[in-house]
Parts: C-alpha cells; sequence; structure tokens
C-alpha cells in the first residue's frame, strides 16, 4: 500500500512537471513568434498640407502609364524641397534623424477620389503601401498624392505598392 502510494504521487508529480513545461514551451513559442510578427498596421502617421499655403510640385512624366504610381523615399529638408512649394516659405518640420517621408503619388487620365489607402509594415523594413482610386468622367489629367512618415529607411526597393484604379 505504501509502494502504491509512492507509485502515485511519483506519477502525479511527473505529470504536474509535464503539463508545467508544455504551459513553459508554449508561452515560449508565443513570445518569439510575437517578436518577429512585423505584418500590424502601422498607426497611419498620414503627412499632408492642412492649414498651410504648401502644396505638392508635379512634374509629370508622360513617357510613363498613367496607372502606375510613384514611390519617392525622401530622408532630408533638402530633398523635400524638390517635391513640395511653400508660398509663404515655412516648409514643414520632420525629424529626418529619425524618419523618412514616404510619398506615394500619380497622375488619373479623368478626375478621381481615393476610395482607400493603407500602410503594412511587413518586416522591419519592408513596407507595403494599398491605394484604390475611383475616377470619375471629368476629361482631365489629375494628379494624387499620400505621404506617410515612417521610421528612417534608405530602402525604397523593400516599398511595396497595390494602386487599383476603377
Amino acid at each position: 500500500m505504501k509502494n502504491s502510494m509512492k507509485i502515485l504521487k511519483i506519477r502525479n508529480m511527473k505529470t504536474i512537471f509535464l503539463k508545467q513545461v508544455a504551459i513553459l514551451l508554449l508561452l515560449a513559442g508565443n513570445f518569439c513568434s510575437c517578436t518577429n510578427n512585423y505584418s500590424n498596421r502601422i498607426p497611419p502617421t498620414e503627412f499632408c498640407f492642412d492649414d498651410t499655403l504648401c502644396q505638392w510640385i508635379y512634374q509629370m512624366d508622360y513617357s510613363e502609364p498613367l496607372d502606375k504610381g510613384e514611390i519617392i523615399l525622401i530622408n532630408s529638408s533638402r530633398e523635400l524641397k524638390n517635391y513640395i512649394r511653400c508660398d509663404d516659405g515655412a516648409y514643414p518640420i520632420i525629424n529626418f534623424s529619425k524618419h523618412s517621408l514616404l510619398l506615394v503619388r500619380g497622375v488619373t487620365s479623368s478626375g478621381h477620389r481615393i476610395i482607400s489607402k493603407d500602410i503594412q509594415q511587413l518586416s522591419v523594413y519592408k513596407y507595403k503601401v494599398t491605394v484604390e482610386i475611383g475616377l470619375n468622367v471629368t476629361g482631365w489629367l489629375k494628379p494624387w498624392s499620400i505621404a506617410y512618415i515612417i521610421p528612417k529607411s534608405n530602402r525604397k526597393n523593400n516599398i511595396e505598392l497595390s494602386l487599383t484604379i476603377n
């Protein structure tokens, strides 16, 4: 009887130990998957010119397809001045030592409205920008642009654009 009680206690201790190890492994697996999961949405830090006298400068290249879109990564105030004009000379202040300005722009063959826009961080330096544009019946070329402030990056080739024009 004593031996059978000892055996039961040992089995219970083994069972408890194995359950604890299993829980620790599950927790460790969860922590590992979270640290490498970059497919989280970035809070869209959209950059816009509300309440300023600034506007984007558009240099249209008519040799490029109109529905292609363009990705520009701006990393200095000097570079930024190549893409915007501020009538009062008061250019926006961006901390380019910590951030880059991701500008996505293009031209449509008629009037349009931006239906949706989204940015996702896929890995440490890889982003995907998704834009959906709806066309209307006006018959002139019209530029569009969306800009985001992102963590500092010099890797323009790691930015993917998914553009839908309807």
